[in-house]
């Protein structure tokens, strides 16, 4: 059983996934290796043109702390040598500035770095850099449509673990039931 305590009481959770497209909207669906190899193995090349990387990984601080530990220029040059700058991506309200801009010239403070390969991604997370799928001017994440994921057969390991936890129990914290409307009080 899945429960809290709210107000002093045990409360019960069940969830049923009702299609509400809620944990497809404005969250980062961040990529592991295993989906990287999934895809590769069976073929999904198509969702290359999707992936970015995600800027917050390639931050000031991540800069800084591979110039300390001397990696900065290889680092930097990856960066470039094998990703693609595809524009700037849409600026949320409250967005976080990031400042790589010293270390990149000529991309944006939300530029779309899209990698050229899956050897990339693969490369590019040995160095801290985490990638996720793009996201539709809306919000949404590109492969949610008409309330259903259209990559539903290899969609990312993220993806198929929500809302549950890496332990296989339901997150009952307030952030997933605020978002997750599957999940449901069971009556008592």
């Amino acid at each position: 059983m899945n429960s809290r305590v709210e107000n002093g009481k045990q409360v019960y959770y069940k969830f049923e996934c009702n299609h509400c497209g809620e944990c497809c909207i404005f969250l980062d669906v961040i990529l592991v290796e295993r989906d990287i190899l999934d895809w590769i193995q069976k073929g999904r090349s198509d969702l290359l043109q999707y992936i970015q990387i995600q800027l917050e990984s390639i931050n000031y601080e991540n800069f800084l702390k591979a110039e300390i530990e001397g990696k900065l220029e290889q680092l930097r040059i990856f960066i470039l040598a094998n990703h693609e700058y595809l524009g700037e991506d849409i600026k949320v309200e409250g967005d976080i500035l990031i400042k790589f801009h010293n270390y990149l010239p000529n991309i944006g403070i939300r530029g779309i770095l899209s990698p050229k390969n899956f050897e990339v991604i693969l490369n590019g997370m040995k160095l801290g850099i985490k990638y996720i799928l793009r996201c539709e001017a809306n919000g949404y994440c590109i492969f949610f449509k008409k309330n259903r994921c259209l990559i539903h057969e290899v969609k990312p390991a993220i993806c198929k673990q929500f809302p549950f936890e890496t332990n296989g129990q339901l997150a009952l914290n307030d952030w997933t039931l605020s978002i997750c409307k599957g999940i449901k009080k069971m009556l008592p």
